[in-house]
């Protein structure tokens, strides 16, 4: 498995500089761009982030790599599942959160989003953001737990299930943050519709 945090000369850690990380994507960017490969096929040398060897690849696989891990590092709950990975511990398929108390609130919030308006969205929107920022500082805290451990756990462990929770979590509401920002685009669309007929 690629280390994105090391492809990206990140350290491997939750909290990232993502200021750090557009900029190392930019030098990265120079360095494997197809356009910026030389006739044998290797980068041509330039100024670049501590990096692992793409050698192996072709130039559009090199880019393509950069790019997945930018977007892979760039979102919480990937850059949440990644480091999990890279420990070993992945979340099921089929698994479901077996929280309660936050499904019947994801339910409750659907429904609220769903009857939205322009006047009732940017209150649903800080609400969710106020909730990710809490599962996200749910996650740090578990992770760090995890990494404290003397050795490498298994899914059984509990402190494993409580970060693959957590994650699991930040992952649901990565996609109800997704929901809310088409339902904005939708009612926007709804009035700029509305705005020609008048």
């Amino acid at each position: 498995m690629v280390n994105y945090f090391a492809l990206m000369g990140m350290p491997t850690d939750f909290a990232l500089d993502e200021g750090q990380l557009a900029a190392n994507l930019r030098c990265l960017q120079q360095q494997y761009h197809p356009d910026m490969q030389s006739g044998d096929g290797q980068a041509v040398p330039t100024p670049a982030v501590p990096t692992i060897d793409l050698s192996h690849l072709n130039a559009e696989q090199q880019s393509a790599l950069i790019n997945t891990a930018y977007h892979t590092l760039k979102s919480v709950d990937s850059r949440a599942l990644h480091l999990l990975a890279l420990r070993g511990l992945t979340l099921s398929p089929n698994a479901s959160i077996a929280d309660g108390e936050f499904l019947a609130r994801a339910m409750e919030f659907r429904i609220e989003l769903e009857e939205a308006d322009n006047t009732s969205l940017p209150t649903l929107k800080a609400e969710l953001n106020d909730w990710l920022g809490q599962n996200t500082a749910e996650f740090a805290a578990a992770y760090a737990e995890l990494v404290a451990l003397p050795e490498q756990v298994s899914v059984d462990h509990p402190m494993a299930k409580r970060a693959l929770a957590a994650a699991q979590r930040l992952q649901f509401l990565i996609k109800v943050l997704q929901d809310v920002a088409k339902t904005a685009d939708q009612l926007a669309q709804a009035d700029d519709d509305t705005d020609l007929y008048v």
